[in-house]
This record gives C-alpha cells, sequence and structure tokens, in this order.
C-alpha cells in the first residue's frame, strides 16, 4: 500500500532544517533517516497504531510525501504535518523575531527551523520511560532493539524503516528486549492506556494545560517532567514554554547571555513575548544550545537569587 500526497507550508520553513533537527535527534536515531531530496521516518498512525513509513521531498514552496502502509491519506497527512509543526500557521513567527531581537538573531541562524514532534503520545510517553535514570544513547539503543525485535520493518524508497512495536504488540510480547522490569511494567501500562484512549492526541490537544498535565500524570511511571513532554513535544503544541527541561533554560541561559542562571520571573517576563510560538523558542534554544556545544554541560542547579550579579534580560 503506497499513497502520495502534498502538504503546503505556511510561512518559513525549511524541510533540509527538519531533516537535520530529527535525523541528528537521539530518540530518533533509528527510524528516521535524511535522503539526497530530504528524508524517511516511519511511526504508527493515530488511532490504529497502524505502521507507516513515509519519505518527505520538497516538490517547489510544498512537500510531497509517499507513505507505505496504509491509504487513509487524511490521517497520514495529519500526523505528518503535526510531526513537522505544519500544521499551523507560522506567517506570524517572522514577526515575533522583531519583537525580541535575541529570538530574531536566532531564526536568522537557524533559517526556517520549526520543531520536529515525537510521532505521538504514545511514542512520547514511552520515551520518557526508556530514557528516565538512563543516557540517551543508551536508551535510543534500546528503543532501536525493541523496534528491530517487536516493531514493523517497511521500505521506502531505498530505506528500510523499522516502527516502534504498537501498543497491541508490547502487550502480546513475552518479554521487552534490553528493558529492566519495572520499566517493562510502565510500558506495559502505557500501551494499555494508548488502547483504551488515554493518550489520544486530539484528546490531549483539547484539554486545558493543567486538566492534560493532571490526566498524563495518572499514568504509571510519568511524573511533571514526562507529562510535559508528552504534551508539548508528543501533542504537537505551539504554545506551551518547556521551562522544565533544563537545557532550554540553559539556552536561554546562553542567547541572552546571562552569567548566571535565569529566574523564574525572568523566563515568564521573556516568554509573553513569545505567544503564541512558546513551544517554536524553547525549542529553538534548545537546538542554539546543542549547535553550540552546550547540551552535555549544561548546569541544572538553580543559583542564588542573592547573587551579586545578574545581567539584564531585555524585558
Amino acid at each position: 500500500m503506497t499513497v502520495t500526497f502534498e502538504i503546503q507550508p505556511r510561512g518559513p520553513y525549511s524541510l533540509t532544517a527538519s531533516a537535520s533537527f530529527l535525523c541528528g535527534f537521539t530518540p530518533a536515531s533509528s527510524s528516521a533517516t535524511r535522503t539526497s531530496g530530504g528524508m524517511t521516518f516511519g511511526f504508527g498512525l493515530d488511532g490504529s497504531f497502524e505502521p507507516v513509513a513515509v519519505s518527505v521531498e520538497e516538490r517547489g514552496s510544498a512537500l510531497l510525501v509517499t507513505a507505505v502502509g496504509t491509504t487513509d491519506v487524511d490521517a497520514a497527512r495529519r500526523q505528518v504535518a503535526r510531526i513537522l509543526s505544519i500544521d499551523h500557521d507560522g506567517e506570524a513567527w517572522a514577526e515575533l523575531g522583531k519583537r525580541d531581537p535575541v529570538i530574531g538573531a536566532l531564526m536568522a541562524s537557524y533559517d526556517g527551523l520549526r520543531p520536529v514532534c515525537f510521532y505521538s503520545p504514545y511514542e512520547a510517553a514511552c520515551w520518557g520511560i526508556l530514557a528516565a535514570r538512563t543516557p540517551m544513547k543508551m536508551a535510543a539503543r534500546v528503543r532501536a532493539m525493541l523496534s528491530e525485535a517487536l516493531g514493523k520493518t517497511l521500505v521506502v524508497g531505498s530505506e528500510r524503516i523499522h516502527t516502534f512495536p504498537s501498543p497491541r504488540a508490547l502487550l502480546e510480547a513475552s518479554t521487552l528486549p534490553h528493558v529492566p522490569a519495572v520499566k517493562a511494567e510502565r510500558l506495559r501500562g502505557l500501551a494499555d492506556a494508548a488502547i483504551r484512549g488515554d493518550l489520544d492526541v486530539e484528546l490531549i490537544r483539547s484539554m486545558d494545560r493543567e486538566v492534560a498535565l493532571k490526566h498524563l500524570r495518572k499514568l504509571d511511571g510519568v511524573g511533571e517532567w514526562t507529562a510535559s513532554h508528552i504534551l508539548v513535544r508528543g501533542a504537537g503544541l505551539t504554545d506551551e514554554p518547556a521551562f522544565v527541561e533544563p537545557r532550554v533554560r540553559a539556552g536561554f541561559k546562553l542567547a541572552y547571555g546571562l552569567s548566571i542562571d535565569p529566574t523564574e520571573d525572568e523566563l515568564l517576563s521573556a516568554a509573553e513575548r513569545w505567544r503564541p510560538y512558546r513551544t517554536w523558542v524553547s525549542v529553538l534554544l534548545a537546538v542554539h544550545l546543542s549547535r553550540t556545544g552546550g547540551w552535555d554541560a549544561i548546569a541544572t542547579r538553580r543559583s542564588s537569587r542573592s547573587s551579586p550579579t545578574r545581567a539584564h534580560v531585555r524585558r
């Protein structure tokens, strides 16, 4: 089963930037590949968890998508658009850079970059369990082994793509390879929740922020960080600041030239200028941190408010 369709991004967008983002993103290392014309990646289709692999290339100002594994063009189009953050109108994105010159400079440096989301809230939740108290590269290897053992392998173009196991596959497997017992139990709990519809992307998107976070924290193994991660990176929200992520805070500190960690008030004050793209700015700050070598050297300890030196953040 192969279908093709086009998606027309609105506002500044670069497929090259998306491919660099996704294919350099540790959790996606086993499910995404850069190609000469764009990239390929694989995921479980929203709702049915049907395995799908797609090739995405540029065709003029539009994106040409070839999807293998489904005939549901509308569902595939919606999900690819959400993953690439082109389901939102980005026309006002450039205007944001005029309101905040620091962010404007970053936007110019990473031209056309938009967040590339996790493929679904389900996969974002599973990654949160796999990555808990585990180095990202090790968690990515475990994810890859799970995908090869229990997922589906699809071929799109010349690329073989291993999709992450569906909820049903996790529940029916006698063992989850290389996954500790506690994490295996939690993954199965998430699989059961996904089948019940508790991780449905439209359900999560329809909830108010605090309601959604409370809903997600009811899931076994999902704490504050993972709940925020599922909401922002799994459901693909555009205007949810990700300050619970230490690397976003460190990226803010770097971009604004602060000598010590920003206060909560400084972060919230700056974020008011970023509406309605606070998620996009949060990702931009994290990308800037990564590209400038600070990803693994962040300071997560909150600095004392009594420190005599604090650089000024433009209000």
